[in-house]
């Protein structure tokens, strides 16, 4: 969301993990909560892996943009981002652990807009398509976005147990579905 819950949790990260830098972060598309939170991991020298919409928001408006309500560690110590395009498919990992970037543009939530899919778990994080709302007995009401997420799920077909939303609470394939299903308004 912005530089100071960035800030917050590298902190936990750094605590979580001592000695272990983050070397990458996705930014699924360009929506400002999606990417306002950058800067401190900027300027730790993570490399920000996303889309060229996104790349060119980065550059001109979370970078170059001007600051002026707080002094945050980008501020105190400039340097360029250094931004990669995830393209249509990108594998992040080692031996243990596969972690897939997979460009699923356009969706009507926006035009370019990836997810990330952990097959090894079965665990699919998505921002902003499919948001499990409380109570769990009773589905979200589907959007454009979250019917075109279902049809991309199918089309690639991924076997997702998990879905982890970046707004909402996590939920599963039947989850998904019985969203999809629904069809009072």
């Amino acid at each position: 969301m912005n530089s100071q819950r960035s800030t917050q949790v590298l902190a936990e990260i750094h605590r979580i993990a001592p000695g272990k830098p983050v070397r990458q972060v996705v930014s699924t598309h360009f929506h400002s909560d999606h990417i306002g939170g950058l800067r401190p991991f900027i300027a730790e020298g993570a490399t920000i892996v996303t889309t060229p919409t996104a790349r060119q928001v980065i550059q001109d408006f979370v970078v170059k943009g001007t600051r002026t309500r707080t002094i945050d560690t980008l501020a105190k110590a400039p340097r360029e981002p250094v931004i990669e395009l995830a393209g249509a498919k990108r594998v992040l990992g080692d031996a243990n652990h596969r972690i897939e970037l997979l460009d699923v543009s356009p969706n009507p939530h926006a035009a370019e807009i990836m997810v990330v899919w952990f097959p090894g778990e079965r665990l699919l994080f998505e921002g902003d398509m499919l948001d499990l709302l409380v109570p769990e007995d009773r589905p979200s009401m589907p959007g454009d976005d979250t019917r075109a997420l279902a049809k991309t799920i199918a089309k690639l077909g991924l076997d997702v147990d998990k879905i982890i939303p970046v707004h909402g609470r996590p939920g599963t394939r039947a989850d998904l579905e019985r969203t999809v299903a629904r069809t009072d308004r």
